[in-house]
């Protein structure tokens, strides 16, 4: 599945999504991650690749509708 269906199944989902960045400090050094919210639903420790972002976000999905 091509990252263009990835987020269009995210978008079709019915869903409200919110996607953010931050630094976070990470052993004396600072480091931008992504996180995804959905209500009071966030990620716990961030990604560094949008990808694999996206591919949590659509776990999530998965398990919402079951």
């Amino acid at each position: 599945m091509t990252t263009e269906q990835k987020l269009d199944k995210i978008m079709q989902s019915g869903l409200q999504f919110k996607f953010f960045n931050k630094p976070e400090q990470d052993d004396y050094l600072w480091d931008i991650k992504i996180f995804w919210t959905h209500s009071n639903v966030k990620t716990s420790e961030g990604f560094y690749s949008t990808l694999k972002c996206i591919d949590d976000c659509l776990e999530y999905i998965e398990n919402y509708n079951k």
